[in-house]
């Protein structure tokens, strides 16, 4: 079979020590790990405000993991989340073809729109000496 590139976003109670962050995050790739998964890239998106209040929470810790598994780690992934009292809310989707591609897209936009590097005059960089 093959495997399928996910996203699991997770909003983590901010009453929570920074360590056992950390350890829920390691938690969370080593389960995915167990199942023939591959973590691509951990985001830790930091603490934002929240839509709306969960269990009277204004802001929430965000975290995002892009893997590549099969659809079998979904549901231990989901029940882990379920029974963690730091996890206010989270959701898994699979990133399809399409996705990717607009991502590719748009990634080559930000690189021709970037602004190139003004060049160094002569007085510039008497100025740095």
């Amino acid at each position: 079979m093959q495997k399928n590139l996910y996203e699991s976003i997770f909003v983590l109670d901010t009453n929570t020590p920074s360590e056992e962050v950390d350890a829920f995050i390691d938690k969370i790739q080593k389960l995915i790990s167990a199942h023939d998964g591959e973590v691509v890239k951990v985001d830790r998106l930091g603490k934002n405000k929240l839509a709306y209040e969960i269990l009277k929470r204004q802001y929430g810790y965000y975290v995002s993991i892009e893997f590549k598994a099969l659809g079998t780690v979904v549901m231990p992934l989901e029940e882990e989340y379920r029974l963690s009292d730091e996890v206010l809310r989270y959701l898994n989707y699979r990133i399809t073809t399409n996705q990717l591609k607009q991502r590719e897209k748009d990634l080559s936009r930000k690189k021709v729109s970037a602004p190139a590097e003004p060049a160094k005059t002569e007085k510039a960089e008497e100025v740095a000496k």
